[in-house]
């Protein structure tokens, strides 16, 4: 019988235990991602720093914790003091989130902004080389450069005298009729070599553009998606959207997203 009481127990004691690590696990949840930003932000700044960066969440939470049981026990000015050291905190780090969250927002904006840049730039150069292909073109056709470069051996070929008496078409030595209509003719083949062969070249450096571009991926629409969004809202009811609003509008999600972060952490559950 004994052994049957104290077998109850200690399963009572093991799952209690489990329990009671399951909801410190529960109470401190909230203050881990407002821990990990300002982490973040102490970064590189050394050990004192890095404490401090953890010990202000937590300080804020047990602050607020103890200004709540000291209001339940109608202790006022208690709850008042560390109302106050917790809100002081609370201030403090949501100082430390708005900074962290407003330069993640300003590098995604960077890199958004980079991106679409690229892109333009790159678009720009491919329209710039089609129009100077479509130039080659004009003069080339599509035709092979090898296949050119066979028509002038075939020309140089039937009419190698013309060639040698010419002194490989010299304008002082190009006299007959027959001559400058060889000479002629050797020129413009000599042209559209050339055209078909830069036509070629067009080709590869449209194509290495085309293939930077498709590896990229999507070209982002906006380096402010989030903003642009708001702004359309807002026009659509009538409100008129100057940079000073749009500003605004990125400011106020910085803000909404750390003073959520810290409430969290300082008011969320506690064991």
């Amino acid at each position: 019988m004994r052994n049957s009481q104290k077998k109850q127990r200690s399963a009572t004691m093991g799952w209690s235990g489990v329990a009671t690590v399951g909801t410190l696990m529960v109470a401190t949840l909230p203050m881990v991602p407002a821990i990990g930003v300002n982490l973040d932000q102490a970064a590189g700044q050394g050990m004192s720093w890095t404490v401090a960066a953890v010990g202000s969440v937590v300080c804020a939470a047990l602050f607020a914790e103890t200004a709540k049981r000291a209001a339940e026990d109608r202790r006022w000015f208690l709850s008042t003091l560390w109302g106050c050291v917790a809100l002081f905190l609370v201030y403090i780090n949501v100082t430390v989130a708005l900074s962290n969250a407003s330069h993640i927002s300003d590098h995604r904006s960077d890199s958004r902004r980079s991106e679409i840049t690229t892109a333009s730039e790159r678009r720009s150069q491919v329209v710039r080389l089609s129009h100077r292909r479509t130039e080659q073109v004009r003069v080339a056709g599509e035709t092979a450069p090898a296949t050119v470069a066979g028509e002038i051996s075939r020309l140089m070929a039937e009419h190698s005298s013309r060639w040698r008496s010419t002194h490989e078409c010299n304008p002082t030595k190009t006299t007959a009729k027959a001559s400058k209509t060889f000479c002629a003719d050797l020129a413009d083949l000599k042209a559209k070599h050339a055209a078909a062969l830069e036509r070629d070249k067009l080709d590869k450096a449209i194509d290495t553009i085309n293939a930077k571009v498709e590896a990229s991926g999507e070209t982002p629409t906006s380096a402010e998606p989030y903003v642009d969004r708001m702004a359309e809202i807002l026009a659509l009811i009538g409100l008129k959207i100057t940079n000073e609003v749009r500003q605004l509008i990125k400011a106020s999600r910085d803000w909404v997203r750390a003073i959520g972060l810290e409430l969290m952490a300082a008011l969320g559950p506690k064991h």
